[in-house]
């Protein structure tokens, strides 16, 4: 019986479609066309219908902080890379899980999870946080700025500290500016 070739071993040359690094197939979660880091991302953004690059314009408009609670990318606890979590109108009635309509940002967990959540629960009398409020009605993906691909937006995947991997200066100035 033959022993059947690695994808590697046939042709070398595999680099992921999103960052300029090489796929190495027997590292977990690669994929024939994206790295083990670039992979995930690129699932988490099809999910909802959104382009990686789709993802990165709507961090960059919200310079790469969560637009709810004003902190940087990661997880509490989180080892290795965290997520952006999407953050879509469950009212939607087209569709049950989300689409590229739906989304409103990209939260932290928390925020995604307990605050958003627990305030459209709320009955509209009771909806009085400013901030939310913002938010809720002007959200981050659906501004024109948003829609825009930009140069910066392609190529890679932005970080989380911790994945949306690149760019996080702006999450380590704004922390400098803290300290």
């Amino acid at each position: 019986m033959a022993r059947k070739r690695k994808l590697c071993e046939v042709d070398a040359d595999f680099w992921c479609e999103l960052c300029p690094g090489p796929i190495d197939f027997d590292e977990p979660g690669s994929t024939k066309r994206h790295c083990s880091g670039c992979a995930p991302a690129h699932r988490q953004a099809r999910s909802k219908g959104l382009t990686v690059e789709q993802v990165n314009a709507i961090l960059r408009v919200q310079e790469d902080m969560c637009p709810i609670c004003g902190e940087g990318p990661g997880d509490d606890g989180a080892e290795g890379v965290s997520w952006w979590q999407i953050d879509h109108d469950h009212k939607c009635k087209c569709c049950t899980t989300g689409c590229r309509r739906c989304v409103r940002g990209l939260l932290c967990k928390p925020c995604n999870l307990h605050r958003v959540a627990w305030y459209e629960r709320l009955g509209e009398d009771r909806q009085t946080w400013p901030l939310l409020n913002a938010y809720l009605s002007d959200p981050p993906a659906r501004q024109p700025a948003a829609r825009q691909i930009e140069p910066g937006d392609v190529g890679y995947v932005r970080a989380r500290e911790g994945g949306f991997a690149g760019s996080t200066y702006a999450f380590r100035t704004k922390l400098m500016d803290l300290l």
